[in-house]
């Protein structure tokens, strides 16, 4: 494969230098949210762990009507791209879990509750 080189110019070091900027400003104020927690009522709402709300909120899916299982009880879910989640939102409560990534909802490596097990 052969790609067909950028020429550097003035336009290109101005807009990577200002796009790099806005995303290590980006990170910087998704990590203050992360330290703070302003909005745990939502996070839980949502039942997504600290990283997949505060941090990793730039999510990328294609276009598509997408159905798949939980990955605890097998249930089918449909979203609307897919970017889908790893649970279901009932099997990411009863567990505390994230339903998107299946992380701990505190991101404890060490839990006192059993762990679950696929049912399907």
């Amino acid at each position: 494969m052969k790609r067909i080189g950028r020429k550097w110019d003035r336009c290109l070091l101005e807009y990577s230098t200002s796009s790099h900027k806005n995303h290590i400003k980006s990170i910087r104020e998704k990590l203050v949210a992360f330290d703070t927690k302003p909005d745990e009522e939502g996070r839980s709402n949502k039942q997504e762990c600290l990283y997949c709300y505060y941090v990793g909120t730039d999510r990328i899916g294609g276009s598509a009507y997408t159905t798949t299982t939980c990955g605890i009880c097998g249930k089918e879910v449909t979203f609307s791209s897919t970017n889908t989640d790893v649970l279901c939102k009932e099997c990411g409560k009863e567990h505390d879990l994230c339903k998107h990534c299946g992380s701990d909802m505190q991101m404890r490596l060490r839990r006192k509750k059993e762990w679950p097990e696929a049912r399907f």
